[in-house]
């Protein structure tokens, strides 16, 4: 019986580390602020995954959800960068333009 176990052991071992192998890879997703809009004007992203805006337009924006972030000003072709941290649905906007609207769907 020990020999069979001896065996065993080191197949159920490998098994556990697959199992905990399968944990999600960041990843990066890119919105461009072009033309007074976020694009895509929707999102889903899971959390450890970054997010990248980068302005496109001559203005400067915001990249900012009440609450939970907030770039500041963001210049013509400069980017800003947020790590998804909680499971959620963030509306976010720009301060300055408050037309401009988009979603990120934390998930």
């Amino acid at each position: 019986m020990c020999f069979v176990m001896r065996m065993l052991a080191p197949a159920c071992l490998l098994a556990v580390m697959a199992c905990g192998s399968k944990a999600h890879e960041p990843r990066t997703h890119r919105v461009a602020i072009r033309a007074m809009q976020f694009e895509p004007a929707s999102l889903d992203v899971a959390p450890g995954d970054v997010v990248v805006w980068t302005n496109e337009d001559i203005v400067p924006h915001t990249v900012t959800a009440a609450g939970e972030f907030d770039s500041q000003s963001v210049a013509n072709k400069q980017e800003w960068r947020y790590t998804a941290a909680k499971a959620g649905e963030y509306a976010y906007g720009c301060t300055f333009h408050p037309t401009m609207k988009a979603t990120l769907i934390v998930r």
